[in-house]
């Protein structure tokens, strides 16, 4: 008689990646509902049905686990900006989306991750260059399409100029603890950006 399969055996089967997902998605959670100063980890293992040396091996800190936590959430939920055959109304809904996805993340940087900051010895500013991967592709994509058509000088697509655009953004959220609207991305595009880049300027 084969012994029936228990929760134990169904966590012990969980491995690699599969593992290391259900952990973060847990992670994320508890930054979302508590901010930093809630996440521990004996919260997240017992959340995630595992152990706290599980967590341990990976994150050494629960400051690694949190920035791994929130990089997952931000890869797990690309920007995707197509060619629409124009630079201005690509970057505008470039911009629109970021708002859209990263409202939660600019409030968790302004009243939730103030404990984050003093451990780590960080800024925001510093944790935004921290998890900044794919979102950085998508602005060199819509730019350097740009560049192929003619519409945007590639001489002047610096690393500052490229995040200027969600730098704005930050800034805005930040001053006033509101979703940036449409109106102030349109002139962000219209009066600030594509200033900047363009090629009769």
């Amino acid at each position: 008689m084969t012994d029936s399969p228990d929760i134990g055996n169904t966590t012990r089967r969980r491995r690699g990646a599969v593992l290391e997902r259900a952990i973060l998605e847990v992670a994320w959670e508890e930054l979302r509902e508590g901010g930093y100063s809630a996440l521990t980890f004996e919260a997240v293992a017992s959340r995630a049905n595992t152990s706290r040396p599980v967590l341990n091996r990976r994150w050494p800190t629960r400051s690694n686990l949190a920035l791994a936590a929130i990089r997952y959430r931000l890869a797990s939920h690309p920007l995707d900006v197509p060619d629409l055959g124009n630079v201005r109304e690509e970057l505008i809904s470039y911009l629109k989306q970021t708002v859209a996805r990263g409202w939660t993340f600019a409030m968790m940087f302004a009243s939730q991750m103030t404990e984050y900051f003093r451990e780590t010895n960080t800024t925001p500013h510093q944790l935004r260059a921290a998890i900044a991967t794919a979102d950085e592709n998508s602005i060199y994509e819509i730019l350097h399409r740009a560049v192929h058509r003619g519409e945007v000088d590639g001489r002047k697509l610096t690393p500052r100029i490229v995040r200027l655009p969600k730098d704005l953004l930050f800034n805005d959220a930040m001053a006033t603890m509101k979703p940036t609207s449409n109106k102030t991305i349109v002139e962000i595009v219209d009066e600030i950006i594509l200033p900047l880049v363009n090629i009769d300027s």
